[in-house]
């Protein structure tokens, strides 16, 4: 009974735990929409991508900036605003959209809703498809 027991809260922990990562990520994702509905920056009529980085992030640096740099340079002129916040030089920033990891990157609809929020590296087909280019 008492190995049952154990097995029942190792179960209940875990179902807890999935729960509440759940939960954070959808609170997350509701701040920086409610951030983004009070942010003037934002153009709108023009999808927004939000590039939060570190001079300190080898990926950053290596991996994830060539490709953004890379679909800018092939669609010049399309209806898309790449916006470069070094979470470093912008911590107010970084912290008003709730960016807890480098790269980030925030694709916000032409109607100024986010359409997606990318923790970590993005690859380029994964970009151009959320961008549907």
């Amino acid at each position: 009974m008492n190995e049952l027991m154990r097995l029942f809260l190792l179960i209940a922990m875990g179902v807890f735990i999935w729960f509440l990562v759940k939960l954070i990520k959808s609170m997350q994702i509701k701040k920086t929409q409610h951030m983004l509905d009070q942010d003037k920056e934002v153009s709108e009529g023009k999808t927004q991508v939000m590039y939060f980085w570190s001079n300190q992030c080898a990926k950053c640096q290596n991996i994830q900036k060539p490709i953004l740099e890379s679909i800018q340079e092939i669609n010049a002129g399309t209806d898309y605003v790449l916006k470069n916040i070094n979470v470093i030089d912008e911590p107010l920033m970084a912290k008003k959209w709730a960016v807890k990891t480098v790269p980030t990157i925030c694709i916000i609809n032409k109607s100024g809703d986010i359409q997606y929020f990318n923790n970590g590296l993005v690859s380029e087909h994964k970009l151009r498809e959320q961008l549907g280019i």
